[in-house]
């Protein structure tokens, strides 16, 4: 774990820091061709229901500043990665890293044997970043319907299912 970060697990009053993080994050898209992104955050009161469906981990220096924050879910038999969201003036610390460390490390104690994600497929920060801890891209139509079927609904408005990759990590 980077030195003065923390991953811990959320607190119900973290959900408004970190919907603002979201879209602080969110903005870097538009950097790389994907401004849609940017520009159709959630609401607050969908992201604090996506928050609280789902497993949920922060990072977090020692005043307690949120530096970002993973979010997963079993869906068709394995884990996955529904969100990783780094603040933008931290980014390239480890604080993500960290983020999919602990959320690996949760797939395991629930005994689930894969952890998949879908990404943009030419985003720095997106598959590179995967694939450099051992994410392998995926043929959409090798795996289960319900992983298919999410791949589909992760993409978002503005890009096409061209732009995305799914990928997959055996643990």
């Amino acid at each position: 774990m980077p030195r003065g970060f923390l991953v811990r697990e959320l607190k119900a009053d973290d959900l408004p820091g970190l919907h603002a993080l979201e879209a602080r994050a969110a903005k870097l898209f538009s950097r790389h061709g994907f401004p849609e992104v940017a520009e159709t955050p959630s609401s607050r009161d969908d992201f604090a229901d996506f928050v609280s469906s789902n497993t949920a981990v922060v990072a977090a220096d020692g005043d307690d500043r949120l530096l970002g924050f993973a979010v997963a879910g079993e869906i068709g038999g394995i884990y996955w990665l529904k969100e990783l969201s780094v603040e933008p003036d931290v980014m390239r610390r480890g604080i993500g890293t960290a983020l999919l460390n602990a959320i690996i490390e949760r797939a395991g104690r629930a005994f689930h044997t894969a952890i998949g994600l879908s990404t943009f497929r030419d985003v720095p920060f997106n598959a590179p970043f995967y694939a450099r801890r051992g994410f392998l891209a995926v043929d959409p139509a090798a795996v289960p319907e319900a992983i298919c079927r999410q791949f589909e609904l992760e993409v978002p408005a503005g890009a096409e299912i061209g732009d995305r990759v799914l990928m997959i990590r055996k643990l």
